[in-house]
């Protein structure tokens, strides 16, 4: 569109550059035109073919498959040579380190469960205080202890001599992984970027241009070691409102300057009116403070409302989403491929889908190994998380059992299921359907179904 061209045709890439965007905005796709725009301006320059200077990367190999499927549809060539998961490139790059160095995503639990002499932390809260928020953020001896850095989201507040003990457990669970080589996934890139600072520029120059797509959900150390990595600059693609796993904006604390050096998409694309509508009403009931009042896109597709079903019971909600699987197959002739199904776990899309299969229905997670956005005939599967930044014709929604992620503060875990909660809504085109309890456990579910009674008291008003 004309606005996302201005985007793409607006980006200095002297400079790291960030494009963000309510949802459906269309963030990847400017992504990934700003980089054919890099492919073809600056072939002869970097001498593309033979070496590669320029790269995409995401957090999951889902978001991975979806890249290629777009770009491939947009006619770059070989993207399988330039997309690929952050973490995949990460281990390429801490190997070359050292080949005997790896990455293990257990070994924080299991070190902490080992080393947690303290009184104040359940292993869980002390793993996520090493990895996700020391580790995760690079925090120094001085800002940990002497400064006491503020730590956004944690459970409970820690004095000097408890911050201490944290910080002599964290030195115990180095020392380990430095001797087995097994390392947890922050630490791995601390190693990276410590390589790279005291590294040569040659070096550091193996890549010019990184592409970051939904980069609001990668740590602080993530992108300081990316930056680290490309020569001239990294393009991302991104918004804070949308972050689903961590707490605060990671680009200052990375070094990433991104003040006067990012354009924002306003138009939706993606969504119908009425979806759009309900999820901007939901995003509302916690005050404008909770989310970019900058970043609230608008949409003008018109369509169906989205529909809520309640039920009391486990089973009896399973059953609503079947006839109405039933109902969009059978009787309004959808193909399966347009439906998708989405669940807090794996394990509820287990039960969804051997129900399925019992009715004749072919279904895939879209997170199996051999799943293709190509697939035709098969209805999809996808937890809320695995559905970030993906889009589907019809979604299914279902909630029952989604709970607040215990190792953060109440306020944030809230945010964050909250997020979660829209951007699963704001997957769906075309349709929307969600299911949950009459009596969900969570607020973020509660404040769902009142979002849906205001919105029809809105189109009742309407109607007068």
């Amino acid at each position: 569109t004309p606005e996302q061209q201005g985007v793409v045709d607006s980006i200095d890439l002297s400079h790291d550059f960030l494009i963000k965007g309510g949802a459906g905005t269309g963030k990847t796709l400017v992504l990934l035109h700003a980089l054919n725009r890099v492919r073809i301006e600056k072939a002869r320059e970097l001498d593309l073919l033979p070496k590669q200077k320029v790269i995409l990367l995401t957090y999951t190999n889902t978001l991975v498959k979806y890249n290629r499927y777009l770009a491939e549809i947009m006619g770059s060539p070989e993207p399988e040579q330039f997309i690929q998961t952050a973490d995949r490139y990460f281990l390429y790059k801490l190997q070359e380190i050292n080949h005997q160095y790896r990455v293990d995503y257990k070994c924080p639990h299991e070190l902490c469960q080992k080393y947690n002499t303290t009184d104040f932390m359940s292993t869980a809260e002390l793993c996520t205080e090493i990895e996700e928020f020391i580790f995760g953020n690079d925090i120094s001896k001085e800002e940990y202890i002497d400064s006491r850095i503020v730590r956004r989201g944690m459970r409970q507040p820690l004095s000097v001599p408890q911050r201490t003990i944290v910080w002599n457990i964290k030195e115990n669970v180095i020392e380990e992984m430095e001797r087995t080589g097994a390392l947890s996934k922050n630490y791995s890139r601390i190693k990276i970027i410590q390589h790279l600072e005291n590294a040569d520029n040659k070096e550091k120059q193996t890549i010019d241009y990184i592409f970051l797509d939904e980069s609001q959900d990668l740590a602080a150390v993530d992108l300081r070691a990316m930056k680290l990595l490309a020569s001239r600059a990294v393009m991302m693609a991104g918004d804070t409102d949308q972050s689903i796993y961590g707490v605060g904006s990671p680009y200052k604390r990375a070094g990433i300057e991104i003040v006067g050096r990012t354009r924002i998409l306003k138009t939706n694309f993606r969504n119908t009116c009425p979806i759009h509508d309900v999820a901007e009403l939901y995003r509302q009931i916690k005050g404008k403070g909770s989310f970019s009042a900058e970043n609230v896109p608008k949409a003008f597709r018109e369509g169906p409302v989205a529909e809520l079903y309640i039920a009391s019971s486990k089973e009896e909600l399973r059953q609503l989403l079947i006839r109405k699987v039933f109902l969009f197959i059978d009787k309004l002739g959808y193909d399966p491929e347009n439906l998708t199904i989405m669940a807090p776990t794996n394990a509820e899309l287990s039960n969804i889908g051997a129900l399925l299969k019992k009715m004749g229905y072919e279904v895939a997670n879209i997170r199996e190994d051999e799943f293709s956005f190509k697939q035709e005939k098969i209805i999809r599967l996808s937890t809320l998380h695995s559905s970030k930044g993906l889009d589907f014709p019809v979604v299914l929604l279902y909630l029952a059992g989604l709970t607040l992620s215990p190792q953060y503060d109440e306020r944030s875990a809230d945010k964050l299921l909250r997020n979660l909660t829209y951007v699963a809504m704001t997957r769906a085109m075309d349709n929307l359907n969600i299911f949950t309890m009459a009596e969900p456990e969570v607020n973020a579910v509660k404040d769902l179904i009142s979002a849906f009674e205001q919105y029809r008291e809105q189109q009742l008003s309407e109607q007068k």
